[in-house]
């Protein structure tokens, strides 16, 4: 919260202000532009670091400085810098903490005992984003869970009558568009917003993002079938669904290398899964490809149908690795 007399100064770089980071920071803080201002810094440099912070006249009275951004080089020289001063308290934040450290003038923990927590839409507009989402299911839950069972059963959406009967019998493109794969996404959806208790701020259906800035002329930049935001950490979805993988690794490369490209740009705490309605099988060659591609674009989990077969233990799964209830 601003409070009158406060100002607020944004450290950045070249590079970041090309981005208009400190703007979309601002906006979403709710800063008006009488109390903010933004000194560029170089990101390397320490010596044209501190020239630039030893001529610039910083306002009288107390100084709370947060280092927890910017590269090493930019806290180091910003710490050093502002230790030197009266009236003046150094703060850093590590990524998740359950505290907030002092460093100056003293070393104290102060731990935070009521955290605000970002719904989805205040996530992505700190990350320079708006976005448009489904609303609404197209068709009842019920429908796709018995989608889901019928492909989990017969072992394949090949398998489901429904599914594969889609090109030849619906004219409407809304239903070919359910039954081709959509209904997989509202599937998974509705499943996590219920075991995961998410209220409906904090989770989107079939996103289509657009920067903030962007010139281009188009509904969208990016598209997530799935996001929600848990603790503040932002974990995205890709969902595809296959009536064989077969030998064809590519069916896995595409969705893998399309979600990394999106979660780069949304802060160092987005996590990416996939999840494939196809079985993967005992393939040792299939197990090596995947262990490689996950670890080369950073992507933590590609569900297979195998993974999600059994919804109790695919739960637990993605408990875990969001550390749910800790």
């Amino acid at each position: 919260m601003t409070h009158a007399g406060d100002n607020h100064i944004f450290l950045t770089t070249k590079k970041m202000e090309g981005d208009k980071k400190s703007e979309i920071l601002a906006q979403t803080l709710q800063l008006p532009a009488i109390n903010y201002k933004v000194i560029e810094i170089d990101a390397n440099s320490p010596t044209l670091i501190l020239n630039v912070l030893d001529s610039y006249e910083w306002p009288e009275g107390v100084c709370i400085v947060n280092i927890t951004g910017g590269t090493k080089m930019m806290s180091q020289m910003v710490y050093l810098h502002f230790s030197e001063k009266e009236k003046t308290k150094i703060f850093y934040w590590p990524i998740g903490g359950k505290a907030i450290e002092l460093l100056h003038p003293t070393i104290e923990a102060y731990p935070i005992l009521h955290p605000v927590f970002l719904d989805l839409a205040t996530y992505f507009k700190a990350h320079g984003y708006t976005y448009t989402s489904q609303t609404q299911l197209t068709k009842p839950f019920n429908m796709a869970q018995s989608l889901f069972t019928e492909t989990v059963v017969g072992g394949s959406a090949g398998m489901v009558p429904s599914i594969m009967q889609a090109k030849e019998v619906f004219s409407d493109t809304n239903e070919r568009v359910y039954y081709s794969g959509s209904w997989f996404e509202e599937w998974l959806f509705t499943f996590l917003k219920k075991e995961l208790n998410l209220n409906e701020y904090a989770i989107g259906l079939n996103l289509k993002l657009k920067n903030i800035h962007s010139i281009r002329n188009t509904e969208s930049d990016n598209e997530i079938d799935v996001a929600f935001v848990y603790k503040n950490r932002l974990y995205i979805w890709e969902c595809k669904v296959y009536n064989q993988i077969g030998d064809r690794s590519k069916k896995i490369a595409d969705p893998v290398y399309k979600i990394s490209s999106i979660s780069q740009s949304l802060g160092l705490q987005a996590t990416s899964f996939v999840a494939i309605l196809a079985a993967f099988g005992e393939s040792q060659a299939r197990k090596d490809f995947l262990k490689d591609i996950t670890r080369v674009t950073r992507i933590t989990k590609v569900f297979s149908m195998e993974d999600m077969a059994d919804t109790n233990l695919f739960i637990i799964q993605v408990k875990k690795m969001i550390d749910y209830g800790t």
